[in-house]
């Protein structure tokens, strides 16, 4: 934008024939920013309006933070049931990520391989935009995308008091930077973060005892040095 400004002032004073900046679409950053996670109520929402093949796909997104297309292409031998670990190949850096598998994400994906009948891949499918979208509908879920789990997931991971380097690494980001941009934790997560320094502060009582006492502190008995030694009058 300010660039763009000094182009055009070159411009009209005869300093430049054109403004190499016109025409290049100006940031915004509301399009690069989004804060929308799914709430617990919308969650239990719209795993009952999910079709039977669907559910597994979102409960994945939301318990190991994965991209769609990480989901639906994972192999079933990377998926380590035993040390409870999937192994994501073929990611935007480049580089293998492993993430650790919970309690209900193993049970899912137990009953799934029990269910398995010799496929390569977890997920038979191609996409399941169709489904999830109106399974949002019909929960009455607004303004929500498939991608929107991922950010739950680490969202959420923050709220329970992971820190922001092992989210930012179970994502896959290249950049602690672009996770703290990526995620929008809650503002009842900043105010217990800010209350936690209330806890054990030294001398809290004295102080409320100033303050009940117009602020002044009080007087020491017998005090040894004359007041006059320490201020100047001047």
């Amino acid at each position: 934008m300010l660039l763009s400004k000094m182009f055009n002032w070159a411009e009209a004073e005869g300093f430049s024939r054109g403004n190499p900046a016109r025409g290049i679409k100006k940031f915004s950053e509301a399009d690069r920013v989004r804060s929308r996670v799914l709430s617990a109520d919308e969650e239990a929402g719209l795993l009952r309006e999910l079709a039977p093949h669907v559910r597994p796909v979102v409960l994945v997104a939301l318990h190991a933070g994965l991209r769609r297309g990480e989901i639906l292409s994972l192999p079933w031998k990377n998926v380590d049931l035993r040390k409870r670990v999937l192994t994501i190949e073929g990611t935007k850096s480049g580089k293998a990520r492993f993430i650790p598998v919970n309690s209900l994400l193993a049970d899912v994906l137990g009953k799934l391989k029990s269910l398995n009948q010799g496929r390569a891949r977890v997920f038979p499918f191609k996409d399941v935009t169709t489904a999830f979208e109106k399974a949002c509908r019909r929960a009455e879920i607004e303004g929500f995308t498939f991608h929107d789990l991922r950010r739950t997931f680490g969202t959420r991971l923050l709220e329970k008091g992971a820190d922001i380097i092992t989210v930012s690494r179970l994502l896959g980001h290249s950049s602690v930077v672009t996770t703290q941009r990526y995620l929008h934790p809650s503002d009842t997560l900043a105010g217990e973060a800010v209350e936690k320094l209330t806890e054990g502060a030294a001398n809290s009582g004295h102080f409320s005892e100033n303050l009940s006492n117009g602020g002044q502190t009080a007087r020491r008995e017998n005090p040894r040095v004359p007041p006059s030694l320490f201020f100047s009058v001047n």
